[in-house]
């Protein structure tokens, strides 16, 4: 059941409200919002820290606006706004407006979310407050700041936040479902406000689905334990989270590998780390293939099979950290269960059909060529086969040779 409350001047919270409130900037954007019938609300975190006596470092609000009524309305004000815009961002209902370049909001439109998979959500746009504030991870971050000082909230968020009492919106089990890294932001919020105790109910839901954590990228993964591990509790709140069990398996490289921008970092990073070759190699792997659009598996498995045993052996355990790392589960189970047929063809026997039987640097060449005929094949052209092959190999090589 909502609940609404007019912040008085004595108020806790009332001198950070006015202080974000009364910003020329802010007061443009809501009088540009009210004059084409439009609502405009404080939504979230920043609600939260206003109510916690704290100005919030980003302001965010909550519009019935549809993405485009906003656009068509901040674009007619280009003096003004800058707007920024990102596919990813229009697809959840968020426009970004730089006003006098000096305030960035963010504005999403209400919405909800039709369909999960505990990673990413298909959205609706709405016009109610309430199911919207549905949608949201915890009680504490579901409430909404008028203008005029009314507070909306609709699951107790205010009693909770004075109490030091974290809970989901509604049910946990629902909420962890539709996204589970909220497991990790459930802890992060209750070291940061949370009192002494948990409740058993929460903590045994979220032990039960922690296997979740498996479908979420490594890089969002240590985005949220970055928040997480700079505060007083964080230990304390890793513990209870589990999340090192058995079902989520990430080599610390991966994650750490979230903070390296790009190659030339790598080594560096390397040296002054003194870490080993596997977590070098992992590290230049996951920096080199993470800006991909997609997984090419057939391609890492070609790559993989061209190398001897132990390059295979490093190459396929840096591959199955970057499917960790990219949350491509399906990619990573079918590359760990994959075992590479034994190649048919070896060294002496490819020594015995070369016409120069004293130059055994052919062989590796050769070797290398066969190889690649083996794997165009899916791994069954036999020893008779690949033989055969050599006298068009040896002619392809001296084609090349002549060439360079």
């Amino acid at each position: 059941m909502m609940s609404t409350i007019r912040l008085r001047p004595e108020a806790d919270g009332f001198k950070e409200f006015r202080t974000v409130v009364d910003t020329p900037q802010a007061q443009f954007l809501h009088d540009l919002f009210k004059s084409a019938n439009y609502e405009l609300r404080i939504a979230g975190g920043a609600v939260r820290d206003i109510l916690r006596g704290q100005v919030p470092q980003d302001v965010d609000f909550a519009t019935d606006a549809t993405p485009t009524q906003m656009i068509n309305l901040l674009e007619k004000h280009a003096d003004r706004v800058r707007l920024i815009l990102t596919r990813s961002g229009q697809q959840h209902g968020t426009v970004t407006a730089r006003i006098d370049d000096k305030e960035q909001y963010e504005v999403t439109t209400l919405r909800i979310d039709k369909k999960t998979d505990g990673r990413h959500a298909e959205v609706e746009f709405i016009k109610d407050w309430q199911l919207d504030a549905n949608r949201r991870d915890l009680t504490i971050n579901s409430m909404f700041l008028d203008f005029d000082g009314t507070l909306y909230d609709f699951f107790d968020g205010l009693p909770h936040l004075k109490n030091n009492v974290i809970r989901f919106v509604g049910n946990a089990e629902d909420r962890i479902t539709e996204d589970y890294l909220r497991i990790l932001c459930y802890f992060r919020f209750f070291a940061r406000y949370g009192g002494q105790t948990h409740d058993e109910n929460i903590l045994q839901c979220m032990r039960e689905l922690n296997g979740g954590l498996e479908q979420i990228s490594g890089e969002r993964l240590w985005s949220e334990m970055k928040k997480l591990i700079p505060l007083k509790r964080s230990d304390e709140m890793l513990c209870h989270s589990n999340l090192w069990a058995n079902e989520l398996q990430f080599e610390p490289m991966t994650l750490f590998a979230a903070l390296i921008r790009d190659e030339s970092e790598v080594d560096s990073v390397i040296k002054r780390l003194r870490c080993s070759k596997v977590e070098r190699e992992t590290a230049l792997y996951i920096v080199r293939h993470r800006d991909q659009p997609t997984s090419d598996l057939c391609g890492i498995k070609e790559s993989l099979a061209l190398n001897g045993k132990s390059e295979f052996n490093l190459g396929k355990k840096c591959a199955l950290e970057y499917f960790k790392y990219t949350g491509d589960l399906k990619s990573h189970d079918e590359l760990n269960n994959w075992q590479l047929p034994d190649f048919p063809v070896r060294g002496t026997v490819v020594l015995e059909h070369l016409e120069n039987k004293q130059d055994k640097r052919q062989i590796a060449k050769v070797l290398l060529e066969l190889k690649k005929v083996w794997i165009r094949n899916d791994y069954e052209t036999s020893e008779e086969e690949l033989l055969s092959e050599i006298p068009n190999v040896m002619k392809a090589i001296k084609q090349r040779k002549k060439s360079e």
